[in-house]
């Protein structure tokens, strides 16, 4: 996923709060780099960073009427013109391995063992999923467990993408 980071705030404009995400300024500052300080007339916003993804989505982390950037973890906000800027954004910290914490209702399953196959995050019935490669992972058994090619899809098919383990159950994409 290919992001630009902008040093202006003119993209920014006319975006607006989309969700939010639980981690630490540093986290932030080793994903994306020092973020902006911008001149607000306000004072509503201290610092952010601004992203644009190479599909024209804009978004924007940044902390919401505070005096200073917060240190510790916070509950920083991200703005954009819809939910995909929030999807966008965690999906670049799931990529980084920036830990964050995800609310309750925001909580994905990961698939064990197959983390260089994840691709990102889907919404299914307004809830996100992981959604992995589906081939990177029957690549996996066969280079981690050497599997045969017949043994991993078999291996595959019964005990990974066939398990059900609730609503958030991963995806597997054959691309």
């Amino acid at each position: 996923m290919e992001y630009d980071k902008l040093n202006t705030t003119i993209k920014a404009n006319g975006t607006c709060l989309q969700g939010k995400v639980k981690t630490t300024f540093k986290k932030l500052e080793e994903a994306f780099g020092e973020p902006l300080y911008p001149d607000s007339f306000d004072q509503k916003v201290i610092c952010e960073w601004i992203l644009e993804f190479e599909d024209g989505t804009i978004a924007t982390i940044y902390c919401w009427k505070l005096k200073t950037a917060p240190l510790g973890e916070y509950d920083w906000h991200i703005g954009g013109h819809s939910q995909r800027a929030v999807d966008y954004v965690k999906n670049i910290l799931l990529m980084k391995e920036v830990e964050y914490t995800l609310n309750e209702d925001e909580q994905v399953q990961l698939a064990d063992g197959f983390e260089d196959a994840f691709i990102g995050i889907a919404r299914q019935f307004g809830k996100p999923i992981a959604v992995y490669d589906r081939k990177q992972c029957i690549d996996i058994l066969i280079n981690r467990d050497g599997m045969s090619y017949e043994d991993a899809e078999e291996y595959f098919q019964f005990n990974v993408e066939g398990a059900w383990v609730g609503e958030s159950t991963p995806a597997f994409l054959d691309k």
